[in-house]
């Protein structure tokens, strides 16, 4: 029974490693400092509590003979730490800790009972001397408040200092590949790597190219990086973009918005004027929601849940186009001169459709010349089935056909801290479907793509000094290029 268990857990082991993707620490962020009284002198033996102000959770280190302390494996957020020891008054530091921060925290306890508590707010220094790395991270005012191109979180990678680009160029997140035109230290766009909680969502087919774009409101945090980077990270020579999602706390909180826009919002145009009856723009609108809510699963527990929504709807005209096509005149004309012709059959079978002709494009006459009877050449004679002069042949007009997207993302994470352990997973899905109108509708194409991501993570505390940390985690993406359509004709053009 024993030997099956084993061969069994073996098995499983081989299947997580072959269907993984990369992994790393979410919880990359650490707190040191020293521990000292007014003077400056060392206080070592003080216990140091750090608590996290939203969800509750504590941990806890003593200083070492040096009056040093620190305290590893953190996630972003908003902390109290504090230190006591006997013949001191209790003193207790705020802060709001950033991805992958290290920061440095001094506590300076005062003379007197241990039932005073000494509270200080701080905010993260203009110099780090404990931190080097060239970074910036965008905390979630910063993403609510930031014209985001597209809500696509990947657009703030330009604003970070070092980094040089073009950007997203306007390109959604529902997208399962997006490519960034940006780049660091000298090096192209491939060299790219793209993290969100922990997981590598970077493509391993295409370098430098993202798999899974998160909702940017459900995101916390967005911290990009150009230098120093973790071992943990070896597959990044350019650019580090680490993305932390928002998770659950003790109190219920959430977020709900819509962004619309549509046509007749604009304003009009001052240097072109449409012709008469002509809407100022082609038709479109976006309708782009998103929602989301976390809280408490077990308060006392301390087992929390985020889950986010994001809806998306998106429709374009193709009237700005002028197309030609054939006159239905002229197919009425040919359904009695060659009915049994190729060209008859293809194009009485698959004709234009929601179309607005402008004007005739060209007659018989300009098409095949003025009538030579001698010669029977031009239109009028048999050479051309005696097609009249003045018959219209082909037209111009504009499309009225819409392209449309529909595209839905959710994402869910989940907390759970024990005594020496901490649990979390995350779960991604994408989904989005396109159509391409054609100016014959039997050609018009639809583009499902699909993409989605998920990974767990287990951190074992052995002691202060000593963790351990496994995860697994995978990313697919799947699309069908023109997955329903009419193929058996390659093209048809007037």
């Amino acid at each position: 029974m024993f030997r099956f268990l084993q061969d069994g857990f073996r098995a499983v082991a081989i299947l997580i490693l072959l269907s993984s993707a990369v992994c790393h620490a979410q919880f990359g962020a650490s707190v040191q400092g020293t521990t000292q009284d007014s003077a400056a002198a060392l206080v070592p033996g003080a216990t140091v509590t750090l608590v996290n102000k939203d969800t509750g959770v504590s941990q806890r280190a003593a200083s070492n003979a040096s009056g040093e302390f620190r305290i590893n494996s953190l996630g972003a957020g908003s902390y109290d730490i504090s230190a006591s020891a006997a013949g001191f008054a209790k003193s207790t530091v705020s802060f709001i800790l950033q991805t992958n921060e290290q920061r440095n925290v001094p506590l300076i306890l005062s003379v007197g009972n241990v039932a005073t508590n000494v509270s200080v707010t701080t905010e993260a220094p203009l110099l780090d001397t404990s931190d080097s790395r060239t970074y910036q991270t965008f905390n979630t005012d910063s993403l609510t408040q930031l014209p985001i191109a597209a809500r696509n979180p990947e657009s703030v990678v330009t604003l970070t200092p070092g980094v040089v680009g073009k950007g997203t160029s306007g390109a959604t997140s529902f997208n399962v590949e997006n490519y960034n035109d940006a780049s660091a230290n000298g090096r192209g766009a491939n060299g790219n790597q793209y993290v969100i909680d922990g997981l590598d969502a970077t493509s391993n087919a295409r370098a430098g190219v993202l798999n899974m774009t998160p909702n940017v409101d459900a995101l916390s945090e967005v911290t990009v990086q150009v230098n120093r980077y973790d071992v943990d990270f070896a597959r990044t020579s350019s650019i580090q973009t680490v993305m932390t999602t928002k998770s659950g706390s003790k109190q219920f909180h959430g977020f709900a918005s819509v962004y619309y826009t549509w046509q007749n919002l604009y304003a009009k145009p001052e240097f072109s004027h449409p012709a008469a009856g002509a809407p100022d723009y082609p038709p479109f609108h976006i309708l782009n929601s998103s929602f989301g809510v976390g809280g408490p699963i077990l308060r006392k527990r301390e087992f929390f849940f985020f889950f986010a929504i994001e809806p998306y709807r998106s429709i374009t005209s193709n009237t700005s186009s002028v197309y030609s096509y054939e006159d239905p005149a002229f197919i009425a004309f040919a359904k009695q001169a060659e009915p049994n012709s190729f060209g008859t059959t293809i194009l009485s079978t698959y004709p234009v459709s929601k179309v607005v002709t402008t004007a005739v494009s060209s007659t018989a006459a300009q098409l095949f010349g003025a009538t030579n009877a001698a010669a029977n050449t031009g239109c009028a004679t048999p050479s051309n089935d005696n097609i009249p002069c003045s018959l219209a042949v082909i037209d111009n007009g504009t499309f009225n056909a819409q392209n449309y997207t529909n595209a839905k993302q959710y994402s869910l994470r989940l907390d759970k801290n024990f005594a020496r352990d901490r649990l979390y997973a995350t779960v991604f899905r994408n989904t989005s479907l396109s159509s391409t109108a054609a100016l014959r509708s039997a050609f018009t194409t639809t583009l499902p793509l699909y993409s989605w991501a998920y990974q767990a993570n287990e951190t074992h505390d052995f002691s202060p000094k000593t963790l351990n940390e496994g995860m697994f985690g995978e990313t697919r993406i799947e699309g069908i290029n023109n997955a329903s359509g009419n193929f058996t004709v390659p093209s048809i053009s007037v």
